[in-house]
């Protein structure tokens, strides 16, 4: 399964602690965070050749570190998280790489967020529920900085809630599976959530699998801050 890793981040909240760097290059114990995102994907079953970085915002810096072992594709110009997944789409069709199985499914991953999950159930799972959209979701005790996601007994997705809410919930884990139907739903731009997700949500087709598992989400200098602790085992 090819997994496409979001890379194209601004990162205008970190640019006091990160000043130089985009948000994914940005130094975890003398590694690029982005590092442990795909060595967490090689470990739990990802063939690092199915693995393509979808760069934007300094796009050399991550090519440089990364380009000898990891498909690096720069979009020609800011097209919002949907926009660089359908990009990306079309250029590995362009170019014959685009193999997405007898499964007809793919991965996306957020670059700036780590999520220890196991990827094979994950796809179990999204399979058994017949799911166009998976997103895997984590409980934490505020909900003020992320998507807010709301589940009914069969973990469909019924609601996305925007940022803001400070009570405990489950939240978008930034680590999604998507079937091959939803390819002409992708947008030249646009984002991923408000253009592509919620439109499905309201199919009724998006589904969540829950995880009580480590979730980092580097966005905030707060949050960067952790990460040492976090991933100095990872």
């Amino acid at each position: 399964m090819i997994a496409i890793i979001l890379c194209g981040g601004l990162g205008i909240r970190l640019r006091n602690v990160v000043p130089d760097l985009p948000k994914v290059m940005a130094p975890v114990n003398g590694k690029p965070f982005l590092e442990y995102v795909i060595k967490q994907l090689i470990k739990k079953g990802i063939d690092e050749r199915d693995i393509i970085l979808s760069c934007g915002y300094k796009s050399k810096v991550i090519k440089d570190y990364f380009a000898s072992q990891i498909i690096c594709l720069k979009e020609p110009e800011l097209l919002g998280t949907g926009g660089a997944i359908g990009y990306i789409i079309k250029e590995l069709i362009k170019r014959g790489l685009l193999d997405l199985g007898d499964d007809g499914c793919f991965m996306v991953v957020n670059g700036d967020t780590f999520l220890d999950i196991p990827i094979a159930d994950f796809k179990y799972e999204h399979l058994s529920n017949k799911a166009q959209i998976s997103i895997a979701m984590v409980k934490v005790p505020d909900t003020e900085r992320f998507t807010r996601l709301e589940i009914d007994n069969n973990h469909k997705i019924t609601k996305m809630i925007g940022r803001g809410i400070k009570d405990p919930g489950f939240i978008n884990g930034g680590t999604y599976i998507f079937d091959k139907s939803i390819m002409k739903a992708l947008p030249e731009k646009g984002n991923l959530e408000d253009d592509v997700i919620k439109p499905f949500i309201d199919k009724g087709v998006v589904y969540g699998s829950i995880y009580d598992t480590t979730f980092l989400d580097i966005g905030i200098p707060e949050s960067y801050a952790e990460a040492e602790k976090i991933l100095c085992k990872k």
